[in-house]
């Protein structure tokens, strides 16, 4: 499970509880220096004195727990003592404004912004807002709201830096983003490959659907230079390791039961989107990224110790693999 700055679920399932005897909202007077607890954060910011504590909860049972508290900040509709202590991050997907929670239901902080997510937003050590949010863009079906532009917000809603990932045509960020200890951020994105480029990679031709053409993602990791621009200092793209046993004419044909470490280009039906991934989270300890495939049902995971021109190849990096898929679970097929 991923530290408790991330936000998974949309509002409506987040675990919550409100015991408080004052559930009005928080006096919000700044981030604090870490977030790893609520008894870290509430003496910061609370304006009636101290929070219940998660052993208060445990005592009050189910039933005072669940009981209605028509005050509470944010619509809680559920909460148990088996919640996790700390925060949840909302950021939902038709609203502009980012929220922070506390385990009782009310309103920590909140950031305003002029655009609706793109799916996530993650709370930095620093207090710092780190969101993929929607960007209109001239491309096909959803990909007009699934990212482009990576923001950070402090504290205060300022804005601390801007980013827009995409050329306009070719490529696009969507999705998800992984923030970095050394303060880069990796980002998801799909690439256009044209019929042309599909069929010559093994894509069998009655897998590519209208308007003729496939998107394969790829992984950025971006060095912020100043507000609004950034480094691309390390790829790695899906498109770099392929197998199919389609064409024997066409480039990256082997018998896929063989390859493991590579991804069928024919593992799903006609579909423009056939490499859908939705999330991505990096592993410090192991310097790996994990990918997760909603088209191949599939969970992957690949060496970011490479260099980028390991990551395009088979070899390198301490897994020794390039940027080949080191481990995944889900699918057989694919």
């Amino acid at each position: 499970m991923k530290p408790v700055y991330l936000l998974l679920l949309v509002a409506l399932l987040c675990s919550a509880c409100g015991l408080a005897s004052s559930p009005s909202p928080l006096a919000d007077s700044g981030p604090p220096d870490t977030f790893t607890a609520q008894a870290d954060l509430a003496p910061h910011l609370l304006d009636t004195g101290p929070a219940p504590t998660d052993t208060a909860m445990a005592d009050a049972g189910p039933a005072l727990c669940n009981e209605s508290h028509p005050q509470r900040t944010m619509g809680l509709i559920l909460c148990t003592p088996k919640a996790s202590p700390g925060y949840t991050l909302m950021a939902p997907e038709t609203n502009t404004t980012t929220y922070l929670i506390d385990n009782f239901g009310r309103k920590v902080h909140s950031w305003q912004n002029s655009r609706p997510p793109a799916q996530t937003a993650y709370l930095l050590p620093n207090g710092n807002l780190l969101r993929p949010t929607r960007d209109a863009i001239d491309w096909p079906s959803f990909a007009d709201y699934t990212g482009r532009r990576v923001q950070i917000l402090a504290w205060d809603g300022s804005l601390v830096w801007d980013y827009l990932y995409s050329d306009g045509k070719k490529y696009l960020q969507h999705h998800d983003v992984a923030p970095l200890p050394n303060g880069n951020v990796l980002l998801l994105a799909w690439e256009r490959k044209s019929k042309e480029d599909a069929i010559a990679a093994g894509r069998d031709p009655s897998k590519i659907p209208f308007p003729g053409e496939i998107w394969a993602n790829h992984v950025v990791e971006i060095q912020p230079t100043g507000l609004t621009t950034g480094k691309v200092v390390w790829k790695w793209s899906i498109w770099d390791h392929l197998v199919q046993e389609h064409d024997p004419a066409k480039d990256n044909y082997g018998k896929v039961a063989d390859h493991p470490q590579l991804l069928n280009i024919n593992s799903t039906t006609a579909n423009f989107d056939f490499n859908h991934a939705n999330s991505i989270h990096y592993n410090a300890a192991l310097d790996q990224i994990i990918l997760s495939y909603l088209s191949q049902s599939e969970l992957i995971i690949i060496d970011h110790s490479t260099t980028t021109a390991e990551a395009a190849g088979h070899s390198g990096g301490k897994g020794g693999k390039g940027g080949d898929i080191l481990y995944r679970w889900g699918n057989p097929v694919t």
